[in-house]
């Protein structure tokens, strides 16, 4: 069966379902459908599978269910592909997304943001056998009363995510972001901005694992953030398992908060906090057994302790590109070329191509969590890359300038990113009409992916040129993102500041003090 641009809107039952039911032999594509304000007394407020689902450009929101599922609830198989599924409520479990059975729920490229659960997994609950894979989506937002405010999985089935966000979600016990009670992954993802309320009775355990929380089952977490959440013990992640391991490689657990003790990494048995190497922590109290301080130690970890901790240079969590938002690697992060190559995959959370000489000293090595830092410029004068294509942005002296480093992502394929520091960097070489980038303004031109420059804020990061021709030049078919940056001095005859003629995105960017006869 399929339903297209289709609405089911506003039923109720006194059972399960109360959008749609699909028998176990049944089968329904769902194209650009809306489901919204159902109510079901018992699970499943929009759907309530057990055959195949498939949902495409779709909503599902402000559904309710009195027990399981508040979005939807399966127990087979059902597909997610750039959907939404947000403002739903579950009395019980899984206010978006409650999977349980032998079912398999895939979710790519979607969001699931402010869906509450009375008891757990207040985004997605996964229980039974049932596997989930999670990719390039958003869990945002959701809240559950008990545990696990974004994710609960407590399946003999994986759970799998990757390229994802787990932000600003909370749980009312244990695991602010993600709740693993079974064999959970997580490569080039980031979570962020979870938290798990105090606890007020004195006589209950502390709330813990503000990100992640392990009650009993193996935790690896590859290339990833853990950043900014907070919880009474453990902000960043806590392990209550005295048998069941929590396995870190190329990841960062920094700048977590905890009201009591152990801000970034917190266990039972220190012997299930286990290190695969090249992680950066913040703080070790909590963890100084598994990971004992040194830049780096001997298991190539950078980490600090409560006296001296480590900061990995984070900017806030933002678009810079890619699906799903990031935490950017500022300049200088000792994150950067870090982290340890072998069995990386091919591009970070952004899709950015890993493996890149981010500090431009010839060696390209793999930063450590989920943002891969491309090009870093280090020097404020103007001077042409040498051999563009190598990529190499930097000089024998190790300086890399900003036109050097666009010259060598316009001959890079795919996308690139650029990273400025505060300061005002001043293109001085003259050239006006050459559009190589080689001397005048700076032209991009690479017609097989987006660049991407990140300043630090455009009252501290100032691209400028001194009246003799524009700053950027953006050619037919190439494009070109800004982001945190002023642009200013320009002068040319067509778009003083900027000439576009390709694509162009300005985000947080001041152009200012330019001059064009046209525009």
């Amino acid at each position: 069966m399929t339903v297209d641009n289709t609405s089911f809107s506003a039923n109720r039952t006194t059972g399960n379902g109360a959008g749609v039911f699909v028998a176990s032999n049944g089968t329904i594509d769902f194209t650009d459908a809306v489901l919204s304000g159902n109510i079901a007394e018992g699970s499943g407020g929009a759907i309530d599978n057990t055959g195949t689902v498939t949902l495409a450009d779709s909503r599902v929101v402000d559904n309710q269910a009195g027990q399981d599922g508040g979005g939807i609830r399966t127990s087979r198989s059902v597909t997610l592909t750039d959907t939404t599924v947000s403002g739903n409520q579950a009395g019980q479990d899984g206010g978006g997304i409650h999977s349980g059975g032998a079912g398999t729920t895939t979710i790519t490229l979607s969001t699931i943001s402010g869906n509450t659960a009375g008891r757990d997994g207040g985004g997605v609950f996964n229980t039974d056998a049932a596997v989930a894979t999670v990719d390039q989506t958003t869990i945002r937002d959701n809240t559950a009363g008990t545990g696990g405010g974004g994710v609960v999985h407590r399946s003999t089935g994986s759970f799998t995510v990757t390229a994802s966000t787990i932000s600003g979600n909370t749980a009312g016990q244990n695991g602010g972001g993600l709740l693993n009670g079974g064999a959970m992954t997580l490569l080039n993802s980031t979570v962020s901005g979870n938290r798990v309320t105090p606890s007020d009775d004195p006589n209950s355990p502390p709330s813990a694992g503000g990100g992640l929380f392990n009650e009993d089952g193996t935790l690896t977490v590859m290339l990833s953030t853990i950043t900014a959440n907070v919880a009474d013990i453990g902000g960043g992640i806590r392990n209550k398992s005295s048998s069941m391991p929590v396995n870190l490689g190329n990841t960062i657990v920094a700048g977590n908060t905890a009201r009591d003790s152990d801000p970034d990494l917190s266990a039972a048995d220190q012997t299930q906090l286990v290190s695969l190497g090249h992680n950066l922590i913040g703080d070790n109290t909590g963890a100084d057994i598994a990971f004992p301080e040194g830049d780096p130690n001997a298991n190539a970890d950078i980490v600090g302790t409560d006296a001296d901790p480590k900061d990995p240079l984070l900017g806030p969590l933002s678009d810079n590109g890619g699906p799903t938002w990031t935490h950017a690697l500022l300049f200088g992060s000792p994150a950067r070329d870090a982290g340890n190559n072998v069995g990386v995959p091919a591009a970070d959370q952004r899709g950015f191509g890993r493996i890149f000489d981010g500090d431009g000293d010839g060696l390209a090595i793999v930063d450590i969590g989920a943002f891969e830092s491309g090009f870093v410029v280090n020097s404020f004068a103007d001077a042409a890359d040498v051999n563009p294509g190598d990529n190499v942005s930097a000089d024998a002296d190790g300086r890399s300038t900003l036109r050097a480093a666009i010259m060598e992502a316009n001959a890079r394929p795919g996308d690139d990113s650029i990273l400025l520091g505060p300061g005002t960097y001043t293109l001085t070489l003259a050239g006006p009409g050459e559009d190589a980038g080689a001397t005048g303004d700076l032209d991009i031109t690479d017609l097989t992916g987006n660049l991407t420059i990140i300043g630090a804020g455009p009252e501290t990061t100032v691209i400028q040129i001194n009246g003799t021709d524009r700053v950027f030049h953006v050619l037919s078919g190439a494009e070109l993102i800004l982001r945190g940056v002023t642009i200013r001095g320009g002068t040319a005859v067509r778009g003083g500041g900027l000439l576009n003629e390709g694509g162009l995105t300005l985000e947080n960017v001041v152009v200012d003090q330019n001059a064009a006869d046209f525009g």
